[in-house]
């Protein structure tokens, strides 16, 4: 059974006999039976589960404290970044015919291959400038 702060389980005789016949199940069996049904009820075995055994009925109540539950803030709406300019970073520069040379691109900021430079795009990421 599961509560909103804790999930409990009661093991009868019937759980912890073979074939409802209330002979015992090895401690083996019931080793793997109990780890079953703590997994499958809900149970967090990284975390500290108490055991009651009522002594009149043979039952063993298993008990655990749910960790609180954190609302999530709903999701904030990004606010865009202006597109990124040329003259963004320092190493950027313009020929006398206002031909970009793009040294270190503004959008994901690592350094331009030698060689396309002189093209004004970005060999990584593809950026060139808007005209």
């Amino acid at each position: 059974m599961k509560t909103a702060t804790h999930v409990y389980w009661r093991a009868t005789p019937g759980d912890w006999s073979r074939d409802n016949d209330l002979r015992p199940m090895s401690a083996k069996a019931w080793g793997k039976y109990k780890r079953f049904m703590l997994l499958k009820l809900g149970f967090d075995l990284h975390r500290p589960i108490k055991a009651n055994i009522s002594v009149l009925g043979f039952d063993i109540i298993f008990s655990q404290r749910l960790p609180p539950q954190v609302e999530k803030a709903p999701p904030q709406a990004k606010q865009e970044e202006p597109p990124a300019k040329l003259e963004d970073c320092l190493e950027n520069f313009r020929d006398e015919d206002g031909n970009p040379f793009v040294v270190r691109c503004p959008s994901c900021k690592r350094e331009n291959w030698a060689y396309d430079v002189a093209t004004g795009q970005c060999a990584w990421c593809g950026w060139r400038e808007e005209q």
